[in-house]
């Protein structure tokens, strides 16, 4: 059912700030995704975004994804905890599976064409609405700008910016963005340029964690230059970067890729991994069910540093000359706190 859920849920661990060191005049807002399904924040969190100059959060308001009746169907709609602080200005995202489009779109026994259920889109795109609407009146909001976040494809094109054109026309005043993936730039002639008010280039997951003796997957600066060698047709669209401050850990078994672990206390890694290098490390026990690992089983440690980020923030910029000021970081998460100095900020 389409109807927001709200109820009380443990807190949630939001990160400390995070900036770049270029000044503020050269990054004229940092802003943060806050991608928890439960909104709450603590005291030092809200001192945080303070001291940070955030103007606004991009809370994700849910997935929408094919449910058991072949419709689509919103997915673990956010929990309002807490009031949101007036001081801020809060963006709902909507994360849409791209099969959510491909059932939406036919294509030609030939290949070479497409065909898109309008009918079924134009109701979509008005749900889609009307659940961000309900979801800031609720806490007393007013929408005035809504995200979509999709891996749209060249097949599927038509119908997501069919999608998005339908909300723009039912509510002409509303600011529309989209997020961009490298791909979706690179390729613009194949995937097309969404009819948006601003695209947000999304600079993380861009590596192959599937390979274990791949790089790092979740920023690295080479990928990035590849997606940027290419003349690029975003040109009256401003431009929003969105960077990576979160990190994980990648399991493998055998080279064969297991999954992510989260949350894996600096004890625990101490006390039952063995350090290989800088950034892998061995399980030497098999009392790690909670993180489905055994003894022998590979990590390999993926974050962006600093450094890196400055780098990839002056490549973006003078790759993207329509930047409008904004970054983005991905996303709210209090493990990053210890990773990034607060003097960055300075």
């Amino acid at each position: 059912m389409w109807k927001l859920q709200f109820s009380g849920l443990k807190y949630l661990f939001l990160l400390l700030v995070f900036g770049f060191g270029c000044s503020k005049k050269q990054a004229e807002e940092h802003n943060f995704y806050y991608w928890k399904t439960t909104y709450t924040t603590t005291n030092t969190e809200k001192a945080a975004l303070k001291n940070n100059d955030t103007k606004k959060i991009y809370f994700r308001l849910c997935d929408i994804e094919m449910s058991y009746d072949k419709k689509p169907h919103p997915e673990n709609v956010i929990l309002w905890t807490e009031q949101p602080d007036t001081n801020y200005h809060y963006i709902p995202v909507l994360f849409i599976k791209n099969e959510v489009f491909e059932n939406l779109t036919s294509t030609s026994e030939l290949g070479n064409t497409t065909d898109i259920n309008k009918q079924l889109i134009l109701d979509l795109a008005d749900k889609i609405h009307r659940l961000a609407q309900s979801s800031m009146e609720y806490v007393g909001l007013e929408l005035t700008e809504l995200q979509l976040d999709c891996d749209w494809n060249a097949t599927t094109k038509d119908a997501f910016f069919f999608c998005l054109e339908s909300i723009k026309k039912e509510n002409p005043t509303l600011k529309l963005s989209a997020t961009i993936r490298l791909y979706q730039l690179k390729y613009n002639h194949a995937a097309g340029i969404p009819p948006v008010d601003k695209a947000v280039i999304m600079c993380y997951n861009m590596g192959d964690m599937y390979d274990a003796k791949g790089g790092n997957s979740v920023f690295d600066i080479d990928i990035i230059e590849q997606y940027l060698d290419k003349k690029q047709e975003y040109k009256e669209i401003p431009i929003s970067f969105a960077l990576p401050i979160y990190s994980w850990y990648l399991a493998y078994r055998n080279d064969q890729f297991r999954g992510i672990v989260r949350n894996l206390s600096e004890e625990e890694l101490t006390k039952y991994f063995v350090e290989l290098d800088d950034t892998h490390y061995r399980c030497n026990t098999n009392d790690l069910s909670k993180y489905q690992l055994q003894a022998g089983d590979v990590l390999r440690f993926e974050s962006a540093t600093t450094k890196q980020l400055q780098l990839g923030e002056k490549m973006l910029k003078s790759k993207l000359p329509n930047w409008n000021g904004e970054i983005i970081f991905f996303d709210l998460d209090g493990s990053s706190l210890t990773r990034y100095d607060k003097e960055i900020l300075d």
